[in-house]
């Protein structure tokens, strides 16, 4: 997942999270275009904490695979 969605910067090494639109809004009509069209940002929110959440189900995933052999 982190080979996909994230990269460690050069020099800090911290871990980024890139492909999370900058806003969002109930308002809008929801189509494809309207998305497509929101300006990209780095650790929004909006994608780092659905990112967090699938990671550790990932892991529990494995975890228990590894169990069940």
């Amino acid at each position: 997942m982190t080979g996909t969605f994230a990269e460690r910067k050069k020099g800090d090494n911290a871990l980024v999270y890139e492909w999370t639109v900058q806003t969002g809004s109930l308002s809008s009509n929801g189509t494809f275009e309207y998305y497509a069209s929101i300006p990209l940002f780095e650790n929004d929110l909006k994608g780092v904490a659905p990112f967090l959440f699938s990671s550790y189900e990932y892991e529990l995933y494995l975890e228990n695979k590894s169990k069940n052999k």
